[in-house]
């Protein structure tokens, strides 16, 4: 009995090491902690249970030779086993250390790609440590500029080529480009609204399930399962919604990376152009009206969405409340002269913003450019105070802006309210026999939610709408000025002389009848100083 207890503790433990070892160790090799933003992993790290099941084995090798014990079973297979996940480990590090650093997002599945969880090894690695370059996954191949801007080329260059006979328009060259992102994201946004609209729907299922079973007398006589599904797709269908949400602003995040790459992209000016646009109004227009252009593409779909949204509402509040639901829709009809004049005057004010920001940012790049001249003849104050001026010229506008914009969102605010309070007035005005149930007023209060959440992006929607309007002119204007000719330049690598200039003339614009500078030929040659001296103003 003594020798079998001595045999069961020597290989029970072992036999414990030897089916937890290799799943522990696969376990804590696939672990977040040791995963890297490039998906590979770290080799072992020593922990507490691989530790002492290495020092266990150690001391049962030696217990074995201490009893002339050649050879174990136990210890063959741990070893076996150990030696087999090690080799799994060494390859995943070889396959990583002659990869190219490429996304994972590529070869994730679907279920990954659905719930993002491709970049967990990304996020997990950024919390243990800074970030850096080399921790960044390489792009995927319709995210790289030089693919999105061949597609974009398609439609900008023959408008380009005809911009002779028609002024260029950047605005529909973006959409001819992303329209078909922008029917996808529409698809998905209506997913999104019937979700929400089978809340209510479904309310109203559940709570006549509960009242019927409550009231034996008024028993429907739903088998109780229903219950449970109602409950179920209660749960499920705010999920799905979420799940969707998450992809729609994905794809619309990415959508207008590119818009931007793509407009920034197509500014190249001449010197008329240069003349007529400074460096302020070249960074306002790729800072700000860049912006406001990416803002209106993300509310976009909002144009048709959210009347969508309020028409099927009402339908679904008419079972509900009848012919009150009209008043609620009075309501609204009554408050669109309102808004009207409020937008109207908003949109005067952004107008007459943006010119007032382009003259303060005109104002500090001259200030930047030439600082030293600044300093030398003491001029710090006086271009101090015109900065300062016209800051608050634009600033009085912008509290202007903002006050509409104040009683914009007080009256998109206040419109749910007073839409659901005559509603529910009127319903119960109308006849005595109406009675406002808990089936009634808790899926009345849901359809009046949903109304009352599109109707709050209306602000933003206008507002965007009405700024993009004013940007997009102003990037017309840029782009339609005089253009470098491309064909005057060749780009040849040439070790010898990089920079050579043969028979060249050159004048201020096109209107100059007569060069200033004729016949120019001159070759520059590398690593040598050139300098170029005549008279202020010789050209």
């Amino acid at each position: 009995m003594g020798y079998f207890r001595t045999r069961l503790w020597i290989h029970f433990p072992s036999l414990v090491s030897v089916l937890s070892g290799q799943h522990s160790y696969e376990w804590h090799n696939r672990s977040p902690e040791v995963i890297t933003s490039r998906g590979s992993s770290h080799p072992t790290t020593w922990t507490l249970l691989s530790t002492t099941r290495i020092v266990y084995t150690i001391i049962l090798i030696i217990n074995h030779k201490k009893r002339v014990m050649n050879t174990s079973g136990v210890l063959f297979i741990f070893w076996l086993c150990l030696s087999i996940g090690t080799a799994f480990n060494y390859r995943t590090i070889l396959t990583t250390a002659f990869s190219d650093n490429s996304n994972p997002e590529n070869e994730s599945s679907f279920l990954s790609r659905l719930t993002f969880s491709w970049f967990t090894p990304m996020i997990m690695n950024g919390y243990r440590k800074p970030l850096t370059t080399e921790d960044m996954w390489s792009l995927s191949t319709q995210n790289r500029t030089n693919v999105f801007i061949k597609q974009f080329n398609k439609h900008w260059k023959p408008m380009q080529q005809n911009s002779a006979k028609h002024a260029i328009n950047i605005f529909p060259v973006v959409l001819k480009t992303y329209w078909p992102t922008l029917l996808i994201i529409a698809f998905i946004k209506l997913l999104i609204s019937l979700l929400t609209f089978t809340q209510p729907l479904v309310l109203d299922r559940l709570i006549t399930f509960i009242t019927s079973h409550a009231n034996t007398s008024s028993d429907t006589g739903e088998p109780i399962w229903r219950g449970y599904l109602y409950a179920g797709a209660m749960f499920v269908s705010p999920v799905l919604a979420s799940v969707l949400k998450g992809q729609c602003k994905r794809l619309e995040n990415l959508m207008l990376m590119k818009i931007k790459s793509c407009v920034t992209s197509s500014i190249r000016l001449s010197s008329a152009g240069r003349m007529a646009y400074t460096t302020g109004d070249v960074v306002n227009l790729i800072s700000n009206d860049m912006h406001y252009l990416k803002s209106f593409f993300s509310y976009v779909n909002n144009l048709w969405l959210t009347p969508t949204i309020v028409i099927i509402a009402t339908c679904l509040l008419w079972p509900q409340l009848g012919a009150a639901t009209l008043a609620g829709v009075a309501v609204m009809i009554l408050l669109i002269p309102i808004n009207s004049l409020v937008l109207t005057r908003e949109h005067r004010l952004w107008r007459k913003i943006i010119t007032l920001t382009d003259r303060r940012v005109s104002a500090i790049t001259e200030i930047i450019n030439n600082i030293k001249v600044l300093k030398l003849y003491a001029w710090e104050p006086a271009f101090m105070k015109r900065v300062s001026e016209r800051r608050a010229s634009e600033c009085r506008e912008l509290i202007m802006v903002m006050v509409s914009g104040v009683f914009k969102n007080a009256i998109s605010t206040a419109t749910p309210y007073l839409v659901s309070l005559c509603s529910f007035t009127a319903f119960l005005y109308m006849s005595d026999q109406n009675i406002l149930d808990p089936n009634k007023a808790f899926v009345s209060l849901l359809l009046f939610n949903i109304i009352k959440g599109s109707i709050q992006t209306i602000p933003a929607l206008v507002t965007a709408t009405i700024i993009c309007k004013v940007s997009v002119k102003r990037m017309n204007a840029y782009l339609n000025a005089n253009e470098v000719n491309e064909s005057f330049v060749d780009h040849k690598p040439n070790q010898k002389t990089p920079i050579i200039v043969k028979n060249a003339s050159f004048n201020w614009d096109n209107n100059c009848n007569d060069s200033v500078l004729k016949n120019i030929n001159i070759e520059i040659e590398r690593q040598s100083l050139v300098a170029v001296v005549g008279r202020v103003g010789a050209g």
